[in-house]
């Protein structure tokens, strides 16, 4: 039976968190008042796969307005991986960057996760090792 992607609704926010939860994605920073505030910001940037009603898999992706797109929080149920909605979910973003100008995407992966780091690889984006990864995350933690 085929997948449907589609924009995420609010509706779909104890479904993409489960999701989240167990790719290690999010946890309990992730919440309803977030998730809602993040679809306004990022509108038409959310999508989920759905079949037969059930969301399987989700990413969030978002852009600088004509520069560059950003792929993040793409995740799939695990008894659901390798059934081509990941790429499907990845190819959807695809899409909508270029259809606005945007051909230069980037995620951040953990290093070990291999299989984010292949399905990414079949899709053209790779590890680029000229850049280094700097953030707030000690101090963001914290507070």
């Amino acid at each position: 039976m085929s997948i449907i992607i589609r924009n995420t609704e609010a509706m779909d926010y104890p479904e993409v968190a489960t999701i989240l939860r167990i790719a290690e994605l999010a946890e309990d920073w992730f919440t309803v008042r977030l998730f809602i505030a993040m679809l306004e910001k990022n509108r038409g940037h959310y999508f989920v796969a759905v079949r037969n009603n059930v969301v399987l898999g989700t990413i969030f992706s978002s852009h600088d307005g004509g520069y560059f797109g950003y792929l993040y929080k793409l995740a799939v149920l695990p008894q659901y991986q390798r059934e081509g909605i990941g790429s499907a979910l990845l190819q959807k973003v695809v899409r909508e960057f270029r259809a606005i100008g945007i051909d230069w995407y980037f995620a951040n992966v953990d290093k070990v996760n291999q299989a984010s780091l292949s399905l990414l690889a079949k899709h053209g984006i790779r590890p680029q090792e000229r850049f280094l990864m700097v953030d707030n995350w000690e101090h963001a933690s914290k507070t």
